[in-house]
């Protein structure tokens, strides 16, 4: 933010932007281009511009899959080269997606709880079709002059660009097309990638170390996600949501929540989503959902009775005669 208050925003689309901008100026210089600093540059534009954006999923994910593509794409395709070039080409689309997603994944998991279990058929079908979508459009601008032939060709992208949403959705709508909810914490996010990255390090008696290193992240992750279970199951704690004018309360014992809407307008979706976020950060597995009576507003909670008073603003505390 600036010192008159107003916020600077940059669109995703401008981080490639920057990106290709300093690709560029790489090769002008007449330097060798390495893709991984060039990427690196780019990033530090753009947190200079904006330090911010550094916590933003968009950004995060954007920046991860490339240096995910960057690092382990070559390592992947060449575990297994064969003398057919169409199996090759299909091995190489297929490398490119585990590569992207092993770089991904982590963060995905500390930001929205929840892993995409057919990632891989369907990147297999959108990365090349994504690729003749954007060669289609880079034809369109060149057309665009033409008004006939450029809404013709516009038709056809569009349409394209639908049956990809349709082809996208229909593997979100798949039996166990998500694997959720999936709380990672940041500790366990960052032994992640520790893990990932362990094949780049060079140590002494190199495979061996690298091999009992992995296996202790491992077990450290295991026990973080023990002690997190078990918080999950001693909590016991009121949670009073207040959303859209309206509010909301909730006790979490253990790994349920007993909830009450204390107002008369029903949940909607958003709300519903906002509540359903604060229920996975805190591993709730099971919400029963309890009557509220505004007349006698005494909610009662285990050995605990909570009295509920909503009153208008100018409410002076004196009760009614």
């Amino acid at each position: 933010s600036s010192p008159t208050g107003r916020t600077i925003t940059i669109p995703e689309s401008s981080h490639w932007n920057v990106a290709g901008r300093v690709f560029i100026i790489g090769g002008t210089m007449k330097r060798n281009s390495d893709s991984l600093n060039a990427l690196l540059a780019s990033a530090f534009l753009l947190i200079c511009i904006e330090p911010e954006m550094v916590y933003d999923a968009g950004f995060q994910l954007s920046y991860l899959a490339v240096l995910g593509l960057l690092l382990f794409h070559q390592r992947i395709r060449r575990l297994w080269i064969t003398p057919y070039q169409w199996i090759n080409h299909c091995w190489n689309l297929v490398s490119l997606s585990l590569a992207a997603q092993l770089f991904t994944f982590p963060v995905s998991l500390f930001h929205f709880h929840q892993f995409p279990t057919y990632f891989l058929p369907a990147n297999l079908i959108a990365v090349p079709f994504t690729s003749m979508l954007l060669i289609g459009i880079l034809i369109l601008l060149c057309v665009s002059p033409f008004t006939p032939m450029a809404v013709v060709l516009g038709k056809v992208l569009l349409y394209a660009l639908y049956s990809l949403n349709e082809c996208i959705h229909f593997f979100a709508r798949l039996p166990w097309g998500t694997w959720q909810p999936l709380q990672v914490t940041l500790p366990q996010c960052i032994l992640m990638y520790a893990v990932i990255l362990l094949p780049m390090l060079r140590l002494p008696y190199d495979h061996r170390n690298k091999f009992r290193a992995a296996w202790a992240m491992i077990f450290l992750i295991a026990l973080l996600r023990i002690r997190s279970f078990c918080q999950a199951y001693a909590q016991q704690q009121l949670i009073i949501y207040d959303i859209s004018k309206s509010s909301r309360m909730e006790w979490h014992a253990g790994r349920t929540a007993y909830y009450w809407n204390t107002d008369t307008i029903s949940d909607a979706p958003s709300i519903d989503r906002i509540l359903n976020a604060c229920r996975q950060q805190h591993r709730i597995q099971k919400v029963i959902r309890s009557s509220y009576d505004a007349v006698h507003p005494v909610i009662t909670i285990g050995p605990f009775r909570i009295l509920h008073l909503d009153r208008e603003p100018g409410f002076d505390g004196t009760p009614d005669a």
